[in-house]
């Protein structure tokens, strides 16, 4: 299992992702306050995001019945990519940010309903347990790792005042998920499916 490039490059994409993942999570609400929102305003505008992120799952998971997750997934970090430097990096009004959010929580996090289905879908039963457990390993080591070195960015280099530093991380690293997404498709055929030996 760990020789599969399929389970390699998904984790991969899925590190990249959870890295990009907790900057909007953590600093969104106090970007927002930093434009001249209250504190009150931009927390409970999270409700926004959490209405858009479930219509959003819910949807990436009943289309891929008809569109194989994987161009789901291509396309929605395409679009979070650049959504995230042009709606929340160049962004300064309340309507590019709404927009932002928005989109986010459509596009953005569909990885986590989408990549457990794509692991059941290639591997035997008595393998998808160990495949999940070492993809959620991943994105757990990746979460241990990001969140105090994007907050040490943060109080460092932005002051806490400036976020174009970690909203550029972010925006990087959905552009990582993406990439090693299409390579991902690209050796798809390539990749032999396992038996129950490997």
């Amino acid at each position: 299992m760990l020789k599969d490039p399929f389970l390699t490059l998904l984790n991969l994409a899925g590190f990249f992702l959870n890295i990009a993942y907790t900057v909007p999570l953590l600093y969104f609400p106090a970007s927002l306050k930093a434009i001249g929102y209250s504190q009150t305003f931009s927390t409970n505008f999270i409700m926004a995001y959490s209405v858009a992120s479930i219509v959003g799952r819910l949807g990436a998971g009943q289309l891929s019945d008809y569109i194989h997750p994987l161009n789901i997934l291509i396309v929605c970090h395409l679009i979070t990519s650049i959504a995230i430097f042009t709606l929340w990096y160049l962004g300064s009004s309340l309507a590019t940010y709404a927009s932002f959010y928005v989109i986010y929580g459509l596009f953005g996090i569909n990885y986590f309903s989408l990549a457990p289905s794509m692991i059941s879908a290639r591997y035997p039963y008595k393998k998808i347990s160990q495949a999940n457990a070492l993809s959620f390993l991943i994105l757990g080591i990746a979460v241990f790792m990001s969140i105090p070195l994007i907050g040490f960015i943060f109080q460092k280099v932005g002051k806490r005042t400036d976020f174009s530093q970690i909203i550029i991380i972010c925006g990087v690293f959905y552009i990582l998920s993406f990439i090693t997404f299409v390579i991902l498709k690209l050796y798809l055929k390539k990749i032999p499916l396992p038996t129950e030996d490997d």
